[in-house]
């Protein structure tokens, strides 16, 4: 993204907050294991 807006990944970084946070709520969800069950119901 930095690379396309032509400016420094730092600069770009605060910004980017969304594509950080995302694998710290997987890695939360995950050992927690609180998710979306199959419903198995037909």
């Amino acid at each position: 993204m930095a690379g396309t807006l032509g400016i420094p990944t730092l600069s770009y970084a605060p910004w980017a907050v969304l594509c950080y946070v995302g694998f710290i709520f997987a890695i939360i969800l995950g050992y927690t294991g609180i998710g979306i069950a199959k419903d198995l119901k037909e």
